[in-house]
């Protein structure tokens, strides 16, 4: 059945090769050149369609381009506003005093800060004398920020990492063989480095007379380092602080500093 309606299909098309003028010379006979010399000219209907379908491409391509300009547009809107009003929370950083924590156990950490909300980080892992969590904004959707902080600050973006380090803070301790206590965070009003160092140094009792050396490494952090007594012990501790632009592709404001205090 599908075979003959295509049979009766191919029997209509018109025999070209009938139409088309000959000419002979000698005993061989040529298709006649004439009819390509022509000028070929569309009728009125022809062209009428080619417009209509060029006017809806365009139009298709047109609306497409709009979509996606007013995405972009909404998307970029949105995410200011977002890291905003993340940042208009005021919520006070509670850093702890960080040599207390070089001579305790994972458990004894955990006990330390049990008022306090965390979330085990990216680069936690499975080991005794190694401690890394995340310390959660106050007031902030516990499950929202684990779910920001196991992606790492490689994956995430400038909505999300306002809303866990406006307030937020990650510790970590080693005590394999290179024994320390760091705690980082993110600096959202000291606007400099300078003054993101002396706000840290505060938080930790440290007064300027400690200071043995402030630098800038070979990274770009600017740091000061000195030494401090801790139940009858001498520590070492360096603070350092670079824009949080200049590590990670994330798009904070300018004045976001990323601070370290490490203790050793």
């Amino acid at each position: 059945m599908i075979m003959n309606k295509f049979q009766e299909f191919i029997n209509k098309i018109p025999d070209r090769e009938k139409e088309l003028p000959k000419v002979k010379r000698g005993n061989t006979i040529f298709y006649s050149s004439k009819p390509l010399t022509k000028s070929q000219k569309l009728n009125i209907f022809t062209n009428r369609n080619a417009l209509i379908v060029i006017a809806i491409a365009i139009g298709i391509a047109a609306l497409i381009l709009l979509i996606q300009c007013s995405g972009l547009i909404n998307h970029t809107i949105i995410s200011g506003s977002s890291v905003e009003e993340n940042l208009s929370k005021q919520i006070d950083y509670s850093i702890p005093f960080v040599p207390k924590f070089l001579n305790m156990s994972n458990d004894e950490i955990d006990n330390e800060l049990a008022n306090m909300t965390q979330v085990p980080n990216e680069h936690a892992k499975n080991d005794e004398n190694f401690y890394d969590k995340f310390k959660a904004p106050d007031g902030s959707d516990l499950k929202k920020v684990e779910s920001i902080v196991k992606k790492g600050l490689n994956n995430i973006d400038a909505n999300e990492a306002s809303y866990i380090y406006n307030g937020g803070w990650e510790l970590t301790v080693d005590r394999n063989a290179n024994k320390f206590a760091r705690i980082r965070y993110v600096d959202f009003k000291s606007g400099t480095e300078d003054v993101a160092i002396k706000l840290a140094l505060e938080t930790q009792n440290f007064e300027d007379s400690y200071i043995s050396k402030s630098d800038t490494d070979e990274l770009g952090n600017t740091y000061s380092t000195g030494t401090a007594k801790y139940n009858g012990k001498s520590v070492s501790w360096r603070i350092s602080a670079i824009k949080f632009k200049d590590v990670y592709n994330i798009n904070l404001p300018d004045n976001s500093i990323y601070v370290g205090i490490r203790v050793e």
